[in-house]
């Protein structure tokens, strides 16, 4: 995922990496980075705060400062070195080594004002206000251990191709998609149930889980146990969205007691979906403990726009599903990946009412779909508790967090070295960056099914996939793979009219190809994304079986080629297929159904 770096193109059909230029591309510096720095009246709760920054590969650093406050604050800003200010003035203003620099902050300020430091840059101080303070430094001097996982690449230790079956091949294979090698597994809990998934999330940061009937109450400030809780060095968030609900805020209040004692906190979210009430939540933390980071994630392209990449704007989202927490003791990390997002509807079967807490949302059932929608979803999640797993996906997701601002393009986090390797299976996490990898993800699952032998079972709430995906699928069946689909029809999505009907065609055309089953499970939507091929190797996934998560949004996911891990997720599946009903060939669709499966162009939107 390298596209952008001087003298390197991405492969478009996702070739691979060389394992002799991972060197070179730590070495040079190739993007801009960004970091975003938080600041209201009331100033940091550490009078002695502080706030990093990493010039990892960067050329170029800039923090953005972001005014909380309703009215105008006089700042001051002071460096080791040579700095810009930026977005205060006419132009861009330089400030000799320690200078002070003085600007104003303009009320409510989204990120005018800008501070560029170059590769000399250590130490600034930032003052503003009433006497409040920030120490800003750089990541690679302040935390030298945080700064070698954001600068680990790994070499894979490969298999000779020769000795490999087809579907060995493509679990090992290197391509342009961000892979982590393949690793033991170690400890891995399936998390089915809401309170289940919501409590693993509390265990993560306290060290003890709390009762259901305490959860079910709905009281935000319910007492909370640290006696228990885990030394964390950094804590990420990765979500489509985090909401200012009841599981929010207690997620924002356990964020807070790690901040507090020194945890680096990073989340990344998109920034179209983020509403004003989740905004505050977060973005007032932020203030209070400057280790906790933000990023809203917009794709955007430099120079001119295409219409069709200006909608890409709009509509591009950040759908990596990651809640890792990383600590220096043994057995104390967690990693969970699947399909939720932190939003009440995941973990409870109706909304928590919070009218008695202003600044959180309460959710109005009977209200148009839109943006403060309230679904109840039925979905699955994993939680890995292995030391060397977890550091792993931190690190790789870090190469998304130290991206080129100015792209969105990531470096890679693995490559393949020589074929020494032996084929021992175990697992992988992989990321996709579509505008940079060359749609790899696609060429990735394409190539799963082509290796398929006997079976693929895929469990998806979104069922109308690309061109070549779809392919892939009608070649397999065709040389008598059994193909099992179990999706969830009717979406409760906002866009879900839309969904609905893409669905429903998918069922229609195909229903005589592959056992195709719609899972009703009461009032919810089936939110799972799961994928198993031949009871060896499963996927457990933020991907949708749709256009836009092959084409626009960045995904994420756990690859086991694992028998018993395989059989484990098949009794998931072989649950929902308890409840679902087989769709029987010779459906017929509706008039707005036939229009939009006619329409292909606009599947990607959806």
């Amino acid at each position: 995922m390298v596209a952008g770096v001087e003298g390197r193109s991405a492969g478009p059909d996702g070739g691979q990496i060389s394992a002799d230029a991972a060197p070179q591309l730590l070495a040079d510096r190739w993007r801009r980075g960004e970091s975003h720095l938080y600041l209201n009246a009331q100033g940091p709760k550490d009078p002695d705060a502080r706030f990093y920054f990493s010039g990892l590969q960067a050329y170029e650093t800039q923090v953005v400062l972001h005014s909380l406050d309703i009215s105008n604050v006089a700042a001051r800003v002071k460096c080791d070195a040579e700095i810009r200010l930026l977005g205060v003035g006419d132009g861009p203003v330089s400030l000799a080594p320690n200078r002070t620099g003085v600007f104003t902050l303009r009320a409510a300020q989204a990120g005018r004002a800008r501070l560029s430091l170059g590769p000399e840059v250590q130490e600034c101080e930032l003052r503003w206000g009433a006497g409040h303070k920030v120490k800003i430094l750089r990541e690679e001097t302040a935390l030298p251990n945080l700064a070698r996982l954001d600068a680990r690449q790994d070499t894979c230790a490969a298999p000779d191709p020769v000795r490999l079956d087809p579907l060995e091949k493509v679990f090992y294979a290197d391509r342009w998609m961000s892979q982590s090698c393949a690793q033991p597994a170690g400890s891995v809990s399936f998390l089915p149930g809401q309170l289940e998934a919501l409590n693993a999330r509390i265990e993560a940061l306290t060290g003890r889980k709390a009762s259901g009937a305490r959860l079910r109450a709905g009281n935000p400030d319910m007492a909370l146990d640290y006696t228990h809780a885990p030394k964390l060095d950094v804590i990420y968030l990765s979500y489509l969205l985090v909401r200012a609900d009841f599981s929010g805020y207690l997620t924002a209040r356990m964020l807070a007691w790690h901040a507090s004692r020194g945890t680096v906190v990073r989340i990344l979210v998109t920034d179209r979906l983020m509403l004003s009430q989740d905004r505050a939540l977060f973005e007032n933390l932020a203030a209070q403990y400057p280790n906790v980071q933000i990023q809203y994630f917009v794709w955007e392209k430099p120079g001119v726009k295409t219409p069709a990449e200006m909608i890409d704007v709009l509509q591009r989202s950040q759908h990596i599903k990651v809640f890792a927490t990383l600590s220096p003791q043994s057995g104390r990390s967690r990693f969970i990946v699947g399909g939720r997002n932190i939003f009440d509807g995941f973990f409870f079967d109706r909304p928590v009412d919070l009218r008695a807490y202003p600044a959180l949302r309460t959710y109005d059932e009977t209200a148009l779909q839109g943006l403060t929608y309230y679904s109840i979803y039925k979905d699955f999640e994993i939680v890995m508790r292995d030391d060397a797993v977890v550091k792993t996906v931190a690190a790789q997701l870090s190469t998304f967090w130290h991206r080129d601002m100015r792209t969105q393009v990531a470096r890679p986090m693995a490559v393949n070295g020589p074929e020494t390797g032996r084929a021992t299976g175990g697992v992988r996490h992989f990321m996709s960056l579509p505008w940079a990898d060359g749609l790899a993800q696609e060429t990735y699952f394409t190539e799963l099914f082509d290796a398929a032998q006997k079976e693929i079972v895929i469990v998806t709430p979104f069922m109308y996939p690309t061109a070549p995906i779809m392919d892939a699928m009608l070649r397999a069946h065709a040389r008598g793979v059994k193909i099992t689909v179990v999706a969830r029809i009717n979406s409760t999505d906002p866009s879900g009219t839309f969904i609905t009907a893409l669905n429903r065609g998918f069922a229609q055309r195909r229903a005589g190809d592959f056992a195709v089953y719609e899972y009703v499970p009461g009032q919810r939507m089936m939110h799972t994304k799961l994928i198993l091929i031949d009871k060896r190797l499963s996927i457990v996934t933020s991907t949708n079986m749709n256009h836009r998560s092959f084409l626009h949004d960045t995904e994420n996911g756990v690859v086991f080629l694992d028998r018993a891990m395989t059989a484990r997720l098949r009794a998931v599946v072989d649950d929902y297929l308890t409840t679902a009903i087989r769709i029987q060939p010779g459906g017929q669709l509706r008039p707005f159904d036939r229009m939009m499966n006619r329409l292909t162009g606009l599947w990607q939107y959806f």
